[in-house]
């Protein structure tokens, strides 16, 4: 019950919001309503937001989890991130709210029957139960070997 109202609000309802205020501060500023340095201003302030976040969530990311061990790759996701708030996320927005739209208009679609096929004549590998390692070089585990679990990588210097 708790998580059910934050589903609605912001899963939900957050396309419809997004893209009606692009379309509303559009129209405004095509109508004259709204003046260009306020339109330019709310632009810059809703994207500035956006990119803000962005950021921020990798910054948290990279602090906790240290996913990227060179500096180029880092300043590559972030510039994602800023990239990805300038026009790809309105169009992800405008994609959700015609799924939404196509959900109240048809109502659940149907997929389809599923048939089970099993595992029929596949190695551990094909679904991900064991990694093994064919016997290639002197010492290497046996097929069907399973390998000992990984040790954490370290982390090395960035450069």
């Amino acid at each position: 019950m708790a998580a059910y109202p934050y589903f609605v609000l912001f899963e939900l309802l957050a396309p419809l919001l997004e893209v009606a205020g692009l379309i509303t501060v559009a129209l405004g500023f095509g109508f004259g309503i709204i003046s260009p340095s306020l339109a330019v201003l709310f632009l810059l302030a809703a994207f500035g937001y956006a990119i803000l976040l962005s950021l921020l969530a990798l910054l948290l990311d990279e602090l906790g989890l240290h996913r990227y061990r060179r500096l180029d790759d880092l300043a590559a996701v972030a510039a994602a991130a800023v990239v990805e708030n300038l026009g790809y996320r309105q169009l992800t927005a405008w994609w959700r709210l015609q799924g939404w739209w196509a959900s109240l208009r048809n109502g659940t679609p149907v997929w389809g029957e599923m048939t089970r096929s099993g595992f029929a004549g596949t190695t551990p590998l094909d679904h991900g139960s064991h990694a093994t390692v064919p016997e290639t070089t002197p010492g290497a585990a046996r097929p069907g070997a399973q390998l000992p679990a990984a040790a954490p990588e370290e982390r090395g210097p960035r450069h």
